[in-house]
């Protein structure tokens, strides 16, 4: 048995395979994500956040959650929620930084990250600098609202934004390559990319850094409106058979029926319902030569099988957090870790996280936005029109990047002419034609080809073979 933080430690193992799991290459391909509980090297696991492995000779691993995480619901108000909020998030920042002479904060431009940094600014002034990732010339680019809210809560701000290729000081493909080194997780995060080049210029870059990250998951975000919907249309008599007819005209009725016909025809333990993207599922199958939906089933039913009491709600935040937050965490705390700091996620301490769970439904969700608790606690500091604004943080532009850097167009000739890691455990036919699609159409398999682009350079970083 070989334990370590990271893969690369275990990998230099001599006895370590040195292969992809093409299981888990499909769970990838489909959710953008690995399994919480397996690494994309063969033969090498993970112990997933709070769980202790158990290990005896001749005998297999098992790993299994030290203690229960779903909270019992609590029928609390809407003000006694957002007095536990704050109460939650000042008590644990106190405990957690005490002694940190400086503190910088991820300010994405929304309110999760706006207000842990009136929380900073409150509990320890002039101690806290801001920074923002973006890039340049483009629409998710939120460089002024994130320099207005560091106004606000008194702090200095810096700004690093990627400025294209035509004038980049970092080239894209060494700034992937590092950056899936770094967290060995490759996928559809391409912000990571951006959180590695802003690192890479922060002056005077401070030995902990703070997130807003888990807000969203916690405490509503937009994929928690399905499993709302979901328990609504259960209680319809006939709902298949109504999905079955609405699915026959919904493509003349626009999106919206479509969207519907689906949802009624989706069973309450199905995984598709607690994921926020499922990407192409047939073409997934085609490049694999098998089917990954059942295993990626049985992963979903593994994980539930640890909150077996939990209502569909508290359900789909706990899956949430250990899929697609639990990527999102895992790669910034070791791209922060990477540059010599600390990362601290307040939104995901024990009180928060135990608070969240215990919410009712109907504060989960309002009519029109999400995270209500969360608005709310911010409304007492920031203007409404900021509360209320809609904000993307820290994406990156995958499909412009593979459609025009020179850097990755080496990358995608190669997987239609070339010599690559991915030809030995994929159709070489099936990834040609995603390749040739794509430079067609400049939109087509853009999320499989980036997850794709991202595992071989994993592969090559790594000696994967």
């Amino acid at each position: 048995l070989a334990v370590a933080s990271e893969v690369k430690a275990v990998l230099a193992h001599p006895a370590a395979p040195r292969r992809l799991d093409p299981k888990v290459l499909g769970h990838l391909l489909v959710l953008g994500l690995e399994p919480s509980d397996r690494s994309l090297a063969e033969h090498i696991r993970k112990v997933p956040p709070g769980h202790l492995l158990t290990y005896s000779p001749g005998e297999n691993v098992s790993t299994h959650p030290i203690h229960e995480l779903i909270a019992p619901v609590s029928e609390m108000s809407m003000d006694e929620a957002v007095e536990r909020l704050g109460a939650a998030l000042d008590q644990g920042l106190r405990s957690r930084l005490t002694g940190v002479s400086s503190l910088g904060l991820l300010l994405s431009g929304g309110l999760d990250s706006y207000l842990i940094g009136e929380c900073l600014a409150r509990l320890s002034p002039g101690r806290t600098m801001a920074a923002t990732a973006g890039v340049v010339r483009h629409d998710i680019d939120e460089h002024r609202t994130a320099a207005a809210l560091a106004s606000r809560l008194g702090v200095s701000h810096y700004s690093r934004r990627w400025p294209g290729h035509e004038s980049a000081d970092t080239d894209l493909l060494i700034l992937l390559t590092r950056s899936v080194t770094q967290t060995e997780q490759p996928g559809r995060f391409a912000n990571a990319l951006l959180l590695a080049y802003l690192f890479d210029g922060w002056p005077q870059r401070p030995p902990v850094i703070l997130t807003g990250d888990g807000a969203d998951t916690l405490f509503g975000d937009a994929g928690y409106r399905r499993v709302r919907r979901l328990e609504i249309l259960n209680r319809i008599p006939g709902r298949k058979v109504t999905g079955q007819g609405l699915a026959r005209i919904g493509t003349r009725l626009g999106r919206r029926a479509s969207a519907l016909a689906e949802l009624l025809g989706t069973d309450q333990n199905d995984f598709r319902l607690y994921v926020n993207e499922v990407f192409q599922h047939g073409r997934a199958q085609e490049l694999l030569g098998f089917d990954p939906l059942p295993n990626i089933q049985a992963h979903y039913e593994a994980l539930c099988s640890e909150i077996p009491n939990a209502r569909p709600s508290q359900r789909y935040a706990f899956l949430h957090l250990r899929g697609a937050a639990q990527g999102f965490i895992d790669k910034g705390e070791r791209q922060t870790a990477a540059a010599g700091a600390d990362a601290v996620h307040p939104f995901l301490m024990p009180d928060v996280v135990q608070l969240a769970f215990q919410l009712p439904d109907r504060l989960r969700l309002s009519r029109r936005w999400t995270k209500p608790v969360v608005r709310k606690l911010a409304r007492r500091t920031l203007p409404r029109h900021l509360v209320f604004h809609r904000k993307m943080g820290f994406s990156a532009p995958r499909t412009e990047w593979l459609s025009s850097d020179p850097s990755l167009k080496g990358v995608l000739d190669a997987f239609e002419h070339g010599p690559t890691v991915l030809a030995d455990y994929l159709d070489r036919k099936v990834l040609q034609s995603a390749a040739v699609d794509f430079r067609r159409t400049g939109n087509s398999c853009q999320d499989t080809l980036w997850i794709l682009v991202s595992v071989e350079r994993w592969c090559l970083s790594l000696g994967i073979s």
